[in-house]
Formats: C-alpha cells, structure tokens, sequence
C-alpha cells in the first residue's frame, strides 16, 4: 500500500514539474519576445538619431503606418544613395503600426522639431477608413505599463496559427448613417408631395424642414442646404434646423460652416442635444478628441438615456485605445437598449481588437439575435474565424453575408483572404476583382483634412511633401485632394506593381492581402515601392 502510495505522489510530482517547466518556458519566451520588440524599436530610433549626426545630408522622414514602420525607407535611402548626385540622404523612418492620420498629425511637428528633415514622404490614410483604428501612440493617451500591456505569446500563437494577418478595415455605420443607408436601399422620394405642400403654404418651416432631411438622405446636399435655409428664413431660432444644417455641412466636409451651424444651434438653445451630438461627431471626423468627447458628456448631462452620445463617446475612446472605458459606454448603452445590434457590433469590434475572440463572438451573435439581417454582423464573425482558421465557418458566414447584402465589400475581401491562403489562384482573383470593384477610392474626410493640414504645416516650414499612393491603387484621388495646389510630389504605384504581379504573381510581392487590393509588401514589394519613391523625388526635385 505505501508503494501505491508513492508512486502516485511521484506522478503528481511530474505532471506539477512539466506544467511548471511549461509555464517558465512561457514566462522567457515572452520576456524574450517584449525585449525582441524593444530591441527592434530601439534599433529603429537609433537609426533615426544617428542621422542627426550626420552633417551635409539631405534629411527624407517617412511617415505612414504598418506598411511604413520597418519596410521601404531602409530600401529607399539605399537607392537614393546608389544615384551619384554627389548628395548624401539620410531616410527617417517615423512609420507606426496600427496608427492613423489623426495620431500621425499630432506627432508631425515634434517630429520635425526633432529631425528637421528637408523633405516628409507620406503613405497613410489606410488605417483612416472607419473610426475603429488603435495605437499606443494616441494623443494624451498614456502609454501602458510594460507588463500590463497584452502577452506577446499570445500574438505569436497567432501569428503562427494564422500565416496571413487578418487585419480588415472596419467599415462602420454610425446610427444615423444606417438608418439612411437603410432608408436608400428602398428608397421612395417624397419631394414631390412635400413639393405640392408648399405650394399650400410658402411659409411653412416645417415642410421646408422635411424637405432639407429628404434631399440629405438622397445625398443632393446643395438641395438640402438651401431646403433647410428657407426653413430658418420662416423660423430662425429653431435650434433641430441649425443642427441638421451643420450636419449637411459636415457630410460635404465643409467644417467651419458647419461648426458655425451647431454653434448657432446651441445659441438659440444651449440644452439642444443634437446640436451637441452632431458637433461630437464633427469633431471625431477633424481628430480633435477631448472636445469630441466634452460634447458627448455634454449631451448625456442633459439626457442620461441618449443613446446616440454613448455610442459616439464609446468609439471615441475606442478611437484611442482606450478600451475598458469603451466597454463600460457600451454596456451602459445596452442596458438602456438591450435590442440595439449597433451597439454589441460596438462591443464586439472592441473585443475583437483585443483578439478576446469567445467575447467578440458572443457578441455578434447577439447583434444578429437582434437583427438577423446584419450583413456586417456575418462578417465580423467570418474575420474572427478566420483569425483561428476556421475555414469551413469562415466560408459559410462570408457568403451568407453576401446573401443578405450583394455589396458587402468586406464579405469579398473575406473570401479574397480565403483563397489567398489557400492557393487558390482563380477564385482569388475573381474575389479580389469584385472587392476592388465594389471598395470606394476616394479618401475620408478625416483623411483628406489631415492631409491638406500635412501640406499646410510643411509649406510653413519650406519642407518639401512627398505623396505617395499605396501599392495597386489610382493616384486620382490622391492628387485630387491637393487639386489648384502646387508643391506635392505624387508617386503612382499602379502600373508598376501590376505589371510586377501579371509576370511574377501576388505572393512575391505582398505577405497578404488585407486590404483586398493590396497587403504587406515583401521584401522584393518594398524595394519596387522604394524605388518608385526614388524616381519621383530624383526626378522632380534632382531633375535626374
């Protein structure tokens, strides 16, 4: 009986020494992995700092996100030096991964203090698309106490799990903004009832207001502008005018007028919550977080259930990493309104970006108990199983997005992912071809006030902007931003890296396809991109 006795203590003792070996094992490979990260960090900054010990050199700073941080400017200084010009470049890379315009805006003139570069080579916008971006970074967002910060473990887990990061843009709808999309996918114009309306009475506020909110949700914004004008003529204190006039305003991304409206608004009636919500939002589009956020706060003072004001304070906080208090907007969002779907989408996109994936998948799921119909809804949850390689869920959730809404741009790009990974050449280029067809190429509003403020801050200084597109991409809407403006430097990677990909295939020049057209540049993708940057900066300010 004590020899049972001992050989079952002996056993016990094992499985306690391999579970602890397991466990240290764990602990130094993650000290490992975060002094990894750290030495590459430093690597770069060091890198960066040696240049302002160079004397003669022409100084380039590269800004942009992951597709910047630690890819091309290495290849492009490299290349600008090869050129005899008998001048010495000095590239700084200053890329972030997972940023965006408003962050690299707020870093930009401290950057420039610091290096004081002759020129400021630009890729960004990507990140920019919906407001679901993050970075350790953000503006007044503290940087997280090193071991508090997520386990690098569990990244490399899934780095390795999944060879593609699937990393997809949010496509996000605001409340109202899907309300309307919903509205125009059946739309039936009442402009000519409310027309004949008026001819009954020409003084008519009201329907004059009815018919500024028709011709807004028909996206003819000059209609609607002067619909709502004629309706303050008739009433010029109606604070619920003012507010749709500035919102009317914001869309078109004419921002003073637009924050003079709601500031009107607020004149007529300072407890107007529209007013307050609608100026949230604007300030959300031009990055200027705390006033965003003091008008949220503003609008829930004076109505505590207004689910609006949360839902745009949660993604703001979420905007900037800032995800327990999210979670907590959110959740006292849904307590008021446990059958809105928007807001476990919300709740959701928040876990997901922390990879809590049981967490993020309970709550799609209840965005679709609340509304079956939720297209997004189908492809987060593809993304999710995707990010753990679940191919045959993944599969079936893409496509029954597609069922429900034939434009779901991210269910083409889920798919396009698929295949991608899977090597499968044909229905990989179908599907790429139909999300290229259906993604928008025109840039964001946020996007396109960051970089007209990009411009503004550099002719100040007299540094020279370089703007490049992403690989794959027209450089139409780029150069149309800066349309009447002298000074940029535009570099079209279109033709280039197709004609590059027609003779050597996609997967020599992109480690993914994350965003549908284009993804992670390998090694060779990079040195194309460097090179391209190099021909249009020695050509137009060289003339080489």
């Amino acid at each position: 009986m004590p020899k049972n006795k001992q050989v079952k203590v002996s056993v016990w003792q094992r499985v306690c020494l391999i579970i602890l070996g397991l466990f240290l094992s764990l602990v130094i490979l993650e000290i490992g992995l975060r002094a990894g990260g750290f030495v590459l960090l430093s690597l770069q900054e060091y890198k960066n700092r040696l240049s302002l010990k160079q004397k003669g050199v022409y100084r380039i700073m590269c800004i942009g996100e992951s597709t910047t941080q630690g890819q091309y400017p290495g290849f492009l200084e490299e290349i600008l030096n090869q050129h005899n010009t008998g001048i010495k470049f000095s590239v700084i890379d200053k890329g972030i991964v997972d940023t965006n315009t408003v962050v690299l805006l707020s870093q930009l003139e401290g950057n420039l203090d610091t290096y004081k570069p002759d020129m400021v080579v630009a890729m960004m916008g990507n990140n920019d698309l919906g407001l679901y971006f993050s970075s350790a970074e953000a503006v007044n967002v503290p940087e997280k106490p090193l071991f508090s910060r997520p386990l690098k473990v569990c990244k490399l887990a899934n780095l390795l799990w999944l060879y593609i990061a699937a990393k997809a843009k949010e496509i996000k709808f605001h409340s109202q903004e899907k309300e309307d999309y919903v509205k125009n996918e059946g739309f039936i114009s009442q402009e000519g009832p409310l027309k004949k309306a008026i001819k009954f009475n020409l003084k008519d506020a009201a329907v004059y207001e009815a018919l500024g909110e028709e011709y807004k949700g028909e996206k003819k914004f000059p209609e609607a502008e002067q619909a709502f004008k004629k309706s303050l003529k008739f009433d010029p204190q109606n604070c619920f005018v003012h507010a749709k006039l500035g919102d009317t305003y914001r869309i078109q991304q004419k921002f003073p007028e637009a924050e003079q409206a709601f500031k009107q608004a607020l004149n007529f009636n300072s407890n107007c919550e529209l007013a307050y919500v609608l100026l949230g939002r604007m300030y959300g589009d031009l990055g200027r977080i705390s006033e965003a956020e003091q008008a949220f706060k503003k609008t829930l003072q004076l109505n505590s259930k207004n689910i609006w004001a949360y839902s745009g304070l949660g993604r703001i906080y979420s905007n900037y990493g800032r995800f327990t208090e999210a979670e907590q907007v959110f959740k006292k969002a849904l307590e008021l309104d446990l059958q809105n779907d928007s807001l476990y989408m919300d709740l959701g996109r928040i876990y997901k970006r922390q990879k809590k994936f049981p967490e993020a998948e309970d709550a799609f799921k209840k965005a679709l108990e609340c509304n079956p119909k939720n297209d997004f809804a189908y492809t987060e949850l593809g993304f999710i199983y995707l990010c753990q390689r679940k191919f045959v869920e993944v599969e079936r959730f893409f496509k029954k997005s597609l069922e429900l809404n034939p434009n779901n741009v991210r269910g083409y790009a889920g798919l396009e992912s698929i295949y991608f990974e899977r090597d499968n050449l044909e229905l990989f280029k179908e599907y790429m071809e139909k999300t290229r067809q259906l993604r928008q190429k025109e840039f964001k509003p946020r996007t396109i006030n960051n970089y007209l403020k990009l411009k503004q801050i550099l002719d100040k200084r007299n540094i020279r902007l370089v703007c490049v597109q992403y690989p794959m991409l027209s450089i139409k809407p780029l150069k149309k931003i800066f349309e009447g403006q002298k000074g940029a430097i535009f570099v079209d990677n279109e033709e280039t890296f197709k004609d590059a990909v027609k003779s050597n295939g996609y997967k020599a020049y992109f480690r993914d396809m994350f965003e549908g057209d284009f993804g992670h540049c390998t090694e060779k993708g990079n040195k194309l991109l460097a090179r391209n940057i190099a021909d249009a900066i020695l050509k137009e300010v060289f003339k080489e």
